[in-house]
C-alpha cells in the first residue's frame, strides 16, 4: 500500500487511523495485483459500501442532497 499510493484508493479518513471502502481496496488488489478475491465477497464489499454511502446522504440537509443529485444526473449525460 505504500509503494502504490499512486494507485491504491484514497481513504475515507485519515488520522491515527486511516479508513478505506473494503470494496475499493478489493477492487484495487483484483486490478493491480493480479489477486483472486472470492465474488461472494466482493458482492458484500458493493452491497456495504452502497448502504454507507445512501446513508451518508440520507443525512445530508435536503438542499444539499437536491444539489448532488442534481450534479449526479448531469454527469450520467455523459456516461
Amino acid at each position: 500500500m505504500l509503494n502504490h499510493t499512486q494507485s491504491f484508493p484514497a481513504p475515507l479518513h485519515c488520522g491515527s487511523s486511516s479508513i478505506w471502502h473494503l470494496a475499493k481496496v478489493l477492487n484495487w488488489f483484483s486490478q493491480q495485483q493480479n489477486k483472486t478475491i472470492a465474488p461472494e465477497i466482493t458482492d458484500v464489499a458493493q452491497v456495504n459500501m452502497q448502504v454507507n454511502i445512501a446513508r451518508a446522504l440520507s443525512e445530508l440537509q435536503l438542499d444539499t442532497r437536491l444539489e448532488f443529485m442534481q450534479i449526479q444526473e448531469e454527469l450520467a449525460q455523459y456516461h
